[in-house]
């Protein structure tokens, strides 16, 4: 509770503050702003908040828009991913965060700067987290095979890695995004997939005889 009024007076004074400013000045204040409600967006997250969280990590995006901050943006919107991931909206989280992905994607060298490409990475590797929570989607289903494997660490850099890949391909293409669906593995090699269920049954204790259905 008494973390919820803390939160609330700081956002009311960040607020009272940048209504103050104009100009030049008003960039730096609506910076200061976004800032605040990032913070904020931490907090109620932490406090079980994920509702309030979410509305603040909104609000920081709106702030920092009018800055021209791309580095601030993409950690605005991180916030509000992981207020979605907290709310259980893993396709909601996903689809910021590539919105995110493409925004942050550098144009040229000279936008490859150190700040931005960490801002990059921690948005990607976001995205692949909502890719992994996401069901009924071709990279859930590569994800999890891989952490059967790998394990889960290794397997959410893969979809990171796989996710970096799809997206270079469709800015250097201007193809759109097409999920190749949760049953890709098992179109793609029937025959495996048919060994691979025989073999869980019969681990299992069960006999198998196949028959061609009619």
């Amino acid at each position: 509770m008494r973390g919820s009024i803390f939160v609330s007076r700081l956002l009311s004074d960040a607020q009272r503050a940048d209504a103050a400013y104009d100009q030049d000045a008003g960039t730096t204040a609506a910076s200061l702003l976004a800032q605040a409600y990032q913070v904020a967006a931490s907090a109620l997250r932490k406090l079980g908040e994920h509702q309030l969280g979410w509305l603040a990590a909104d609000r920081a995006i709106r702030a920092v828009e009018r800055t021209g901050d791309l580095c601030w943006h993409g950690v605005a919107t991180f916030r509000v991913g992981n207020a979605l991931l907290a709310m259980g909206r893993a396709d909601a989280a996903l689809r910021v965060q590539l919105g995110a992905v493409n925004r942050l994607s550098p144009d040229t060298s000279a936008d490859d700067t150190e700040a931005r490409m960490s801002v990059y990475g921690i948005v990607v590797l976001q995205a692949a987290m909502a890719a992994a929570r996401n069901n009924g989607t071709y990279l859930q289903t590569r994800y999890k095979r891989l952490a059967a494997r790998r394990g889960p660490m290794r397997a959410l850099v893969a979809t990171e890695h796989a996710m970096i890949i799809s997206i270079w391909h469709m800015l250097t293409t201007g193809e759109t995004y097409n999920d190749l669906g949760s049953d890709f593995y098992n179109r793609n090699n029937p025959t495996q997939a048919r060994r691979r269920a025989i073999a869980q049954l019969q681990h299992l204790g069960y006999d198998v005889t196949l028959t061609h259905a009619t």
